[in-house]
């Protein structure tokens, strides 16, 4: 799909069920957003939807929908939106409000990687899929890949220009600007120790 974000999903929800012709059937070929809200991701384009009413993220998106270029976006799931904001003692609809939502927009572009730079397209200090597929390396913090196979933008198939994937992923990356600010670092760090009991489960089931 033409229109691709410069580090999210650029023009999500504007081309979700807008008719826009793809490059398959989409019954065999899901939008962006279909695949978000069958995927427990409706948390995501919820705060996505409301970045872009912040000035300079709108620029930001709507100059990458635009351009073609290789994408990959990895979404938290509710579950791990709705954590992040126990933590802050707060309802996740708050995370969408003035004034933690220029937080939450800085937060939700970090997630997305476009032709090696994320956020507002500066940073390249940005989240990396391991080689085992299983886990996403993020600046301040890990998560793990979970639910099924990865989303795969239809048009990748039609031109070698564009390749966009989304991976659904257990926890909120944190961006590095927040690596040392509280509450972030206590929530990355919080993260990370439960990847860290993840992998010690893993070790034992082996044994």
């Amino acid at each position: 799909m033409a229109g691709l974000p410069l580090l999210l999903l650029s023009a999500l929800l504007a081309t979700a069920g807008s008719g826009v012709a793809r490059a398959a059937d989409p019954a065999d070929c899901p939008s962006e957003g279909d695949y978000l809200r069958a995927n427990n991701g409706s948390y995501f384009l919820a705060a996505y939807n409301a970045s872009r009413t912040i000035p300079e993220y709108a620029e930001a998106a709507d100059a990458a929908s635009q351009t073609y270029g290789n994408w990959t976006c990895f979404v938290p799931t509710d579950a791990a939106i709705a954590a992040v904001a126990t933590e802050l003692g707060v309802e996740p609809e708050a995370l969408l409000e003035p004034p933690t939502l220029n937080t939450t927009a800085e937060i939700i572009f970090y997630h997305c990687v476009r032709d090696g730079s994320c956020g507002l397209g500066n940073d390249t200090d940005c989240p990396v899929l391991a080689e085992s597929g299983e886990e996403v390396e993020g600046a301040c913090n890990d998560a793990k890949v979970v639910g099924g196979p990865p989303f795969v933008d239809c048009d990748s198939a039609e031109d070698e220009d564009v390749s966009g994937k989304i991976y659904m992923i257990d926890s909120v990356l944190v961006p590095p600007s927040l690596c040392q600010v509280s509450p972030w670092q206590e929530i990355a760090a919080a993260a990370d120790d439960a990847a860290d009991d993840d992998d010690d489960d893993d070790d034992d089931d082996e044994d």
